[in-house]
């Protein structure tokens, strides 16, 4: 079909269709004036006349052609829940709109202006978490000067919101052998009798942040976290955490600094000598500090440093007394909207009163986050530590196994596969499967571990 430069001046329905002019060809500038009956003849011209209304975001243009595209023998499934999803946030509906286009977005992953639309929906719906995500993923693939603006502009108005950011997961826990009792009981002649325990329960996070802007850079903060597992069936292994901090940081549209003191208390319901009730008691306390930076090298590269460092005081076990120290950085490479990669190392160092319980643990990780095809997105992570302790559990003259009087040494091997579809949000929540591996070789034999795990996780940002 011969294609055209169209202006519709005027439709015999009696309303203007001026606001859905679009360029389709580089021919010369001739001017068509067109009734709908004629339009629905050229179905082609509709599909791309609908196609640039939407590109350049003339919500009130797809408003006009899509009655005309409705009579359509044919709709392209795509192209029509675009429309939806459109006319959905042009009416205010942002709820349904973001839902619409993230099945869009599931189905065709390289519709940047849709991806676009989708990260103004979710800053208009007050998702600024969400928003800041997608808004990120588009920077990493805009040439153009004026979308580069758009962009930024959103960029800094996220940095100037005030309200909380609110997360929150529930997991699924199978756990066959959650007491990690060793595969053989009887090592050098010696029998232990551990044996091992099933627990099936769930795990639950929820963490809450605000910060209240002092002026155009500088902000204090508060930070609420708390997190547990519960398990129904072996309740002696339940636990909960929680952490309160009140600090400050600075911010630009490429970097976030934070500083933040904070005070943890950390409850267990005692293990294998614990409570068949799962009565929680304090476990221990904690005072530290969080220091992070993020930095945006550009466009597809970033930092990050993540530091903390605390006190501990244990309730019923002042050996373990101590501090702890750790630090990560991390190099994100975004190669465009739909993977990621990242590479990062972290280091930490746990001091305690007896010397046989302190160690250290120098760590490497990598992951890798992908967007396929039918609306699958995977991420896969690996890392490999090194934990060390600083003294034998046991002195050599000592009537105990060998290696009990040598310093033990881990080897830590971890990774976890995550799939999710896209398209499926039930208000809001995101249901992820994973895989968990973790591997620990040691030189003393009942600190072994060779587990596999499947979690089903439902995760939420509010």
């Amino acid at each position: 079909m011969k294609k055209y430069l169209l202006l519709l001046l005027a439709l015999s329905c009696g309303y203007s269709l001026a606001n859905s002019v679009s360029s389709f060809s580089d021919m010369a500038n001739n001017k068509i004036n067109l009734t709908p009956e004629q339009l629905a003849r050229e179905p082609e011209l509709l599909a791309q006349m609908l196609l640039s209304s939407l590109h350049r975001n003339d919500l009130k243009g797809v408003a006009l052609l899509r009655p005309i595209y409705q009579k359509q023998a044919f709709q392209d499934p795509v192209l029509s829940l675009w429309i939806k999803a459109a006319l959905a946030r042009k009416e205010g509906d942002l709820s349904r709109a973001i839902d619409l286009y993230r099945r869009l977005i599931s189905a065709s992953p390289e519709l940047f202006s849709a991806r676009l639309q989708l990260a103004m929906a979710l800053f208009d719906n007050k998702q600024y978490t969400a928003a800041e995500y997608q808004f990120d993923k588009l920077n990493t693939e805009v040439k153009l000067p004026l979308l580069q603006q758009t962009i930024a502009f959103y960029k800094g108005q996220l940095i100037r919101q005030e309200q909380w950011d609110i997360d929150g997961s529930l997991t699924y826990l199978n756990e066959p052998n959650i007491n990690n009792s060793p595969k053989d009981n009887q090592v050098e002649n010696w029998t232990f009798s551990t044996e091992k325990e099933k627990a099936q329960g769930f795990g639950y996070m929820l963490s809450a942040d605000k910060k209240r802007l002092i002026n155009d850079h500088f902000f204090a903060l508060t930070v609420i976290q708390a997190d547990g597992k519960y398990y129904w069936n072996n309740k002696k292994y339940n636990e909960f955490n929680a952490k309160i901090g009140f600090g400050g940081g600075f911010q630009n549209v490429k970097n976030t600094v934070k500083l933040t003191p904070f005070v943890e208390q950390a409850f267990y319901a005692g293990g294998e000598r614990g409570s068949p009730q799962g009565t929680l008691h304090r476990y221990f306390n904690a005072v530290g500090v969080n220091f992070s930076v993020e930095h945006w090298l550009n466009s597809n590269w970033k930092t990050v440093l993540a530091t903390e460092y605390s006190k501990l005081n244990y309730i019923d076990r002042n050996e373990l007394d101590g501090n702890s120290a750790f630090a990560a950085l991390s190099l994100f490479y975004l190669p465009n909207s739909k993977q990621y990669w990242m590479l990062g190392a972290n280091y930490h160092r746990k001091s305690t009163r007896k010397k046989v319980y302190q160690y250290r643990r120098p760590a490497v990780r990598i992951a890798w986050g992908q967007e396929w095809g039918l609306g699958i997105s995977t991420r896969l992570e690996m890392h490999y530590a090194w934990r060390h302790y600083y003294a034998p559990m046991r002195e050599i003259s000592d009537f105990a196994p060998s290696f009990y009087k040598v310093r033990q040494k881990n080897n830590e091997f971890g990774g976890s596969l995550s799939v999710w579809h896209r398209g499926i949000h039930l208000w809001g929540i995101t249901p992820k499967i994973t895989w968990n591996y973790h591997r620990v070789k040691s030189n003393n034999p009942l600190y072994q571990v060779n587990k596999n795990q499947i979690l089903l996780t439902l995760t939420k940002t509010f």
